[in-house]
């Protein structure tokens, strides 16, 4: 119907750390008590007094569902990874925190380096993202479904290859 992707959905690209090994965990690593799987926004993920909450970091190709194996050190609002950047240059030159407005909501993910075929897959309520991880966040949510089974076609896949020849 002569619409773009951008049209029914809003790309944006998630946080680095700058320090994966201090703020990342799988989720086996980490008690579930100061964990939280199911926060709709920023503001109860604070009121929660949880440290780890899910993070989407990319990885191998997985269609439709995968990759959840990290969470992050998110407690009070990030402050841990927010210190850690302002305190050190090196880690200010890679380390950001962008689109927070978009943190815990639902939308479709992919990862943004391949040698392959492009696997879109489901970005859950409750999760924050990376960013080698962009997620597209659909302007309506009856779109997310759509939105996912169009990314998994061999037709956007072709698409891609022509769009981004290399890796």
């Amino acid at each position: 119907k002569n619409k773009s992707i951008g049209d029914i959905a809003e790309t944006k690209s998630g946080m680095s750390t700058t320090d994966n090994l201090q703020f990342l965990r799988r989720w086996y690593e980490v008690k579930n008590n100061k964990s939280e799987f199911n926060i709709e926004n920023a503001v109860k993920a604070k009121e929660s007094g949880s440290k780890w909450f899910p993070y989407n970091k990319g990885g191998l190709c997985r269609k439709w569902h995968g990759n959840h194996e990290h969470l992050v050190n998110w407690e009070n609002d990030g402050n841990d990874i927010r210190d850690c950047i302002a305190s050190d240059p090196k880690k200010q030159v890679g380390g950001r925190i962008v689109n927070e407005d978009f943190y815990f909501k639902e939308g479709i993910g992919w990862s943004d380096l391949t040698s392959g075929i492009v696997s879109a897959r489901k970005h859950y309520l409750g999760s924050i993202f990376d960013s080698v991880n962009p997620i597209a966040f659909p302007h309506d949510s009856s779109s997310l479904n759509f939105l996912l089974g169009l990314l998994n076609t061999s037709f956007v896949n072709s698409l891609s290859k022509i769009i981004n020849p290399t890796l």
